[in-house]
């Protein structure tokens, strides 16, 4: 038992829940908020303040760690306490216990209420990990609001109250102050601080803050919110240290004593045997965490309390990083079960190598487990199992370029073996080759500018697919998706780019090159305008988005090779469709990834990388409606 000499933060905050009706105590992890707020219930109550006292906390917090810290400070000794947890039953026999503090976790609140209605006993609440009020739709905060009015005193304790953006802070501060500071509904706060961010024309997908929003909110709030972080205010380690108790069920705990005396255990008629003190307590150490291996490495899940406290603690975290040590394989299973049902935006990764130490290191990242013996020079050295970023940067680019070698031969090798055409054949014969072919090009210069604008759009949505929405789905998308994801679906979107291009240049010839070009360009039109919309984290949608973007790429690309050198006589053919299918490139390629992000950073919006698609498709179609139709002409003429 130990003597509480609270620091000078600790002091203040402690005089804060004294004197004040509603006030936040915005803590980081670690700097005392269970001691100063039993603290500060102790004094009310040697006050004549304080009668009786709700604390609302997660579930594995509300069973042991408020009543552990009472009995830690010789101060606190005094202090009954209550776990109002359990079934109906439970909790009301808990409720009838005389007790100064009563304990229980979100999920009671609204049965709370219920249960009481307008003879709501708990003249002070405090809530533990308040963030989880941050929405005003949630029963949990409807029915707080409903007793409010019922309530002398509320204490809101949380390290995060706004880790994503401000819109978090309503509900929270309403629960101190009814509405004073911040408006009494949810819309009047937005409409006052923010203003529509990400849109879809009347569909709001983001708000972000007005000018100076922020600094207005923190001075409504000033005299009720006290914001305290680790660095500023408190001197110690590096290190802090936060034991997080695990109550273990009953059962377990009588398994667990039998292993150690035993060295054996029977699991689903499994007998699992421990025959050294080494391997017994590895097989301690599982059944601590809630599984075990037998004999043929089958794992036999036994309980979730760790999962339990652990999935608590990732929502009281509230966006803020952790970095998650596992022991055990079933451990890294687990917890990446117990990732996938939090939040849907959560970020996520098990550490493999360079890429995930990268993500985390970069940010993109909110949880990243790591089984310890793979952090072993710490995540910023790590060594990857194939190469590293520098050795990438400095000469692993060229692998790809080298091994196109391969590809550089067989065209070489199928170029020796064509043959002229015979147009080209008998312009040789009748000495009309040009000796300065680009010089010659001029007259035919509008015949270069149809080719260009044609094929420009081809280019344009080469790169936005190819290059620009790599980006943007690895970077810019929340959630966004690894490169190594993404590249995949690339991989086999691809495919259907080569697909088309087979069945375009085959009905080329047999509707016309105009025909199948503008109507695969009316296509890509169409697609431009509403496709864009796709581009959220969804494997099916973006695997939509990417077949049918890269089948109208191919049906665009695969003509090409006709259309263009019909746009011009023999004796310039060549150097013609070279210009123009050159200058498309530059034209509709080079500058589309820089104008796609530009678009969507000073729009918002991803949808106007659509908009600039359909500008390059109306300029192809007019150039396309330009051009006359050459399947049919006869070029021996």
């Amino acid at each position: 038992m130990g003597k509480f000499i609270p620091h000078p933060y600790q002091r203040e905050c402690i005089n804060a829940v004294i004197e004040r009706p509603g006030v936040a105590l915005w803590l980081e992890m670690g700097l005392g908020k269970t001691v100063v707020t039993l603290t500060a219930i102790s004094t009310l109550i040697q006050l004549g303040e304080g009668d009786k006292v709700l604390i609302v906390a997660p579930k594995k917090v509300a069973e042991a760690t408020w009543q552990d810290e009472a009995k830690k400070w010789e101060h606190l000794q005094d202090l009954r306490t209550s776990t109002v947890l359990g079934t109906a039953k439970q909790r009301e026999r808990a409720l009838c216990k005389k007790a100064d503090i009563y304990i229980t976790n979100r999920d009671s609140l609204v049965w709370l209420a219920q249960h009481y209605g307008r003879r709501w006993p708990f003249d002070m609440v405090v809530l533990d990990e308040a963030s989880s009020f941050k929405h005003h739709s949630t029963q949990r905060f409807k029915a707080l609001r409903r007793m409010r009015p019922h309530i002398k005193r509320v204490v809101e304790l949380t390290g995060t109250p706004a880790p994503k953006d401000y819109l978090d802070l309503w509900a929270q501060v309403y629960l101190l102050d009814e509405g004073q500071r911040l408006g009494q509904r949810f819309t009047q706060y937005r409409d006052n601080y923010f203003q529509p961010d990400k849109r879809n024309g009347m569909q709001v997908y983001s708000w972000k803050p007005r000018k100076g929003a922020e600094d207005a909110i923190q001075t409504r709030i000033a005299d009720i919110a006290i914001s305290i972080q680790a660095a500023d205010h408190l001197h110690l380690p590096e290190k802090i240290i936060e034991d997080i108790p695990v109550v273990f069920p009953a059962p377990d705990w009588k398994v667990y004593q039998e292993m150690q005396t035993a060295k054996l255990l029977e699991v689903d008629s499994e007998t699992i045997t421990a025959m050294q003190a080494a391997t017994l307590t590895g097989k301690l150490l599982q059944l601590c965490n809630g599984a075990m291996y037998d004999a043929e490495k089958q794992v036999h899940p036994l309980n979730r309390c760790k999962l339990d406290a652990f999935g608590e603690l990732i929502d009281a975290l509230d966006g803020q990083k952790a970095l998650v040590f596992y022991g055990f394989d079933f451990d890294k299973d687990f917890l990446q079960a117990e990732l996938k049902t939090r939040e849907k935006g959560l970020r996520f990764a098990v550490l493999k190598g360079r890429e995930e130490a990268d993500a985390w290191n970069r940010g993109e990242l909110d949880v990243l487990l790591a089984q310890p013996a793979s952090c072993a020079y710490g995540l910023n050295l790590l060594l990857d199992s194939t190469l590293g970023s520098t050795a990438m940067q400095a000469w692993g680019w060229r692998i790809p370029f080298l091994c196109s070698a391969v590809l550089v031969i067989i065209g070489l090798y199928v170029r020796l073996r064509m043959t002229e055409t015979p147009i080209f054949r008998k312009a040789v014969e009748q000495d009309r080759v040009v000796k300065h072919p680009l010089r010659s090009l001029l007259p035919y210069w509008k015949g270069v500018l149809l080719g260009t604008f044609a094929m420009g759009i081809t280019y344009s949505l080469f790169y936005v697919l190819g290059t620009w929405s790599l980006s943007y789905a690895v970077k810019v998308m929340k959630p966004p998706f690894s490169q190594n994801e993404y590249l995949a679906m690339q991989m086999v979107s691809v495919v259907f780019f080569a697909i088309f291009i087979f069945v375009t240049c085959i009905y080329s010839d047999k509707l016309g090159r105009k025909t199948v070009l503008i109507s695969t360009t009316l296509a890509t039109l169409v697609f431009s305008l509403f496709a864009m919309q796709s581009l959220q984290h969804n494997v099916l949608t973006v695997m939509l988005f990417l077949c049918v973007g890269f089948a109208l790429m191919g049906g665009l690309f695969g003509p090409c090779g006709a259309y263009l050198p019909e746009l011009f006589p023999t004796h310039v053919r060549y150097s013609g469709a070279g210009l123009s299918y050159n200058l498309a490139a530059i034209l509709g390629g080079a500058f589309a990834p820089a104008i796609s992000t530009a678009l969507v950073k000073s729009t918002g919006a991803v949808e106007s990388v659509g908009w600039y698609l359909a500008v390059m498709s109306l300029l192809a179609l007019i150039a396309l409606f330009l051009i006359k139709e050459s399947k049919d002409e006869d070029y021996e003429k």
